[in-house]
């Protein structure tokens, strides 16, 4: 089967890790929809590459639980259950509340800009309706801020369990409204990060992290 939506072209010169981010970004946006299954040649004729980067970087998503493979057929958009949800968003209250927690204790002022510059360009990205973006640069903003903890390890973690969370299309949840509630609360977070307050630091980014339960399409909830 074709894709329904141009993914936008990549260079000659992309290899498997470009192929991967073009498929997430797509995933993420809705382009690649849910319950529909694409094959490696229909995926690299709307990227413009061969069938080997792609072939590749679908292995890739199939580890990063983003898609399931079908035996001779293709790949499709992981299904996401409520159980499923509510597993990723325990680990990612366990690893980046408290972290984030330290890192207002322990933030030094030169850490400050970059993140406040990101925070505060967030509300309108998510009011332009450049979802692309926005969902760029608020992993740009959540990594950066944990990177601040030193542990990498901890940052690759978390990057894949927020990618699985990006399944539901950032579209719906921009019309319901939870985009904008969403992107605003990036400013509270690094206001209290300036004070250094810990308590508040905490209480913001578990309450950040949970709106991705609360926005759950009602159709999916009613099975949790």
């Amino acid at each position: 089967m074709t894709v329904a939506n141009e993914l936008g072209n990549i260079s000659s010169t992309s290899f498997r890790e470009q192929a991967a981010r073009a498929i997430r970004r797509a995933i993420f946006t809705g382009k690649i929809a849910p319950g529909v299954l694409y094959s490696v040649s229909a995926l690299s004729g709307q990227l413009g590459v061969s069938a080997t980067p792609v072939r590749e970087a679908m292995l890739d998503l199939v580890s990063e639980g983003l898609v399931v493979a079908v035996r001779s057929r293709g790949y499709r958009v992981a299904d996401l259950t409520p159980q499923d949800l509510d597993h990723i968003l325990r680990l990612r209250v366990l690893l980046e509340v408290p972290t984030s927690g330290e890192i207002a204790e322990s933030r030094n002022d030169d850490d400050l800009p970059r993140l406040l510059e990101l925070a505060a360009r967030l509300p309108d990205l998510a009011g332009s309706g450049d979802y692309e973006t926005y969902l760029e640069k608020d992993q740009e903003f959540h990594l950066g801020l944990l990177a601040l903890s030193g542990n990498p390890r901890l940052v690759s973690i978390v990057e894949k369990l927020r990618n699985q969370t990006r399944i539901f299309d950032v579209s719906k949840l921009a019309a319901s409204g939870g985009l904008a509630g969403s992107a605003h609360e990036h400013l509270e977070i690094m206001e209290a990060i300036k004070d250094r307050d810990r308590r508040r630091t905490e209480e913001l980014v578990e309450h950040h992290i949970l709106r991705s339960r609360r926005a759950w399409p009602a159709e999916k909830a009613a099975g949790s």
